[in-house]
């Protein structure tokens, strides 16, 4: 009879241990979901202020780009003004050239 209520109390030790264990053990689980769905947070919102920045840079760039392109072409018409300039000012001279050579 001693060896069944040995067996008894034992039994009803193991299944007290084990709700306590499962009870912290889920409680735990429910900590750490907690944390994660947090640190998701975090992240995500960390990932869209960088991305917000980079988009920033992108843009600032962009406008940079634009500037110099229009610099660009401002550059190129008066190359092609001072070219054509160039041109008509050298005129007579090739002609007297051409004259010089032809006799």
């Amino acid at each position: 009879m001693a060896l069944w209520l040995l067996v008894i109390a034992w039994l009803v030790v193991f299944l007290a241990l084990g709700i306590w264990v499962g009870i912290k053990a889920w409680r735990l689980m429910a900590k750490v979901k907690l944390h994660q769905a947090e640190v998701r947070h975090h992240i995500t919102s960390a990932k869209l202020n960088e991305l917000n920045e980079k988009l920033q840079e992108l843009q600032r760039r962009r406008e940079a780009l634009v500037e110099a392109v229009d610099r660009l072409e401002v550059s190129i018409e008066q190359l092609g003004i001072l070219r054509s300039a160039t041109r008509r000012a050298l005129e007579p001279l090739f002609l007297l050239r051409a004259l010089l050579r032809g006799t």
